[in-house]
């Protein structure tokens, strides 16, 4: 029932992963990777089931993410702090038939390209991500998103109250949700949460379905500070735009609706 700290200084060395169908149940973690490619927990080759009962992911090296999800189950039940500082490290990736879910987490990256959360399912993939209490984002970087996700996640996706999401860099959008195919819907923000972006170029909300729809439900607060930086930016060529009970401070802008 005590703490369990993991520190892994090689390439690919993964703090705590799961495969095959195995299952890990850990209580409070303190885990470092200093090597390129080291996630702090990851679930792949077949997966299985990693439960948290919180504690600090921590990564130093080039492409490691905090938490990299593609199978399986990863359950975080108590408050979690994930911090990444190498190059194209996002907090958490999300990708394939994984289900994700996390309670109380604060999230912070520090260089370019290091979303706070990147989901990359397909669109016919079963992602599922589930936020119990308030999420905390933060990220430094160029084109560091503070939530990034192509196409939607098996099931809808709500920013709880309480929830803050900044970004500094140019270029990073709070949300930032695409789909190439097919149209965005699922996502939402709640009342009482935040979204705030400081920098040029970097949307509080960018929505953008090449062919489809897009449907975004926001009553929380959005606020931007740079140039050319919109509070709801949504662009749907093919199809139409709906964007309800809207809480954007600065420009809404509705493109090819």
């Amino acid at each position: 029932d005590g703490l369990v700290q993991v520190t892994t200084k090689g390439w690919n060395a993964q703090g705590v992963s799961a495969w095959n169908g195995g299952g890990i149940e850990l209580a409070q973690v303190d885990v470092l990777t200093q090597g390129a490619g080291s996630a702090a927990v990851s679930n792949a080759n077949g997966g299985g089931r990693i439960t948290l009962a919180g504690g600090a992911l921590r990564t130093e090296g080039a492409g490691s993410a905090g938490i990299a999800q593609t199978v399986g189950t990863i359950e975080v039940s108590g408050p979690l702090v994930i911090e990444t500082t190498g190059t194209d490290s996002p907090g958490v990736t999300l990708s394939g038939s994984g289900n994700l879910q996390l309670s109380q987490t604060q999230i912070k990256t520090a260089t370019d390209n290091s979303a706070g959360i990147l989901v990359t399912n397909a669109s016919s993939q079963g992602t599922t991500l589930t936020l119990n209490g308030p999420l905390l984002i933060e990220t430094v970087g160029k084109g560091a998103h503070g939530i990034a996700a192509s196409y939607n996640t098996a099931l809808p996706v709500a920013v709880t109250s309480g929830s803050s999401i900044l970004t500094h860099g140019q270029d990073a959008d709070g949300m930032r949700l695409t789909a190439p195919t097919g149209d965005i819907f699922g996502w939402s923000v709640a009342q009482g949460a935040s979204i705030e972006t400081r920098a040029e170029n970097a949307d509080a909300i960018n929505l953008s379905a090449d062919s489809g729809s897009v449907r975004f439900e926001t009553a929380g607060s959005l606020t931007t500070g740079g140039t050319n930086s919109h509070g709801v930016m949504a662009r749907s060529p093919g199809g139409e735009v709906e964007v309800g009970n809207t809480g954007a401070v600065g420009r809404l802008i509705l493109a090819g609706a």
